[in-house]
């Protein structure tokens, strides 16, 4: 497993983040909705980007992802987690989801994402992890971890 670490992300990572978006994204987007909007993905991408809420992965000095997740009394929700093409399938992932687990567990809250029908690979993950479909919608399934 490749050793990473978090940086908080600023403005200057909205390009970074959509240039993930795209590498991670576009694939599982294009067979749900039919196309790939680049002006619309950019758009929902700089709506979407709060440097508060993110934060960058990084592997020996390089930015290979991205994570945000947010909480309440009951939930850790996580809303994004990206990784690149090219640093998938090395554990990072996995790791991350680890921590977020024990992280929940300790504080007895659920830990919940959303992961498109199309990302076969990223749910057959999340339910090695533990992880339990709650809800189907058109584009998505909502799992939870308790």
């Amino acid at each position: 497993m490749k050793e990473y670490t978090f940086r908080k992300a600023k403005m200057s990572d909205l390009e970074f983040i959509f240039s993930l978006i795209k590498a991670t994204m576009k694939e599982h987007i294009t067979k749900i909705y039919g196309k790939w909007d680049e002006e619309f993905q950019r758009n929902y991408c700089k709506k979407s980007f709060d440097p508060k809420k993110h934060k960058v992965i990084v592997v020996d000095g390089e930015d290979i992802g991205c994570i945000s997740v947010t909480q309440d009394d009951l939930n850790i929700q996580i809303e994004r987690l990206l990784i690149s093409p090219d640093f998938q399938g090395l554990g990072i992932g996995t790791e991350i989801l680890k921590e977020l687990k024990k992280e929940a567990r300790k504080n007895s809250k659920t830990l919940s994402l959303t992961v498109l029908h199309s990302n076969k690979r990223a749910k057959m993950l999340y339910e090695r992890m533990g992880f339990n479909v709650t809800k189907k919608t058109k584009e998505d399934y909502h799992m939870t971890y308790q």
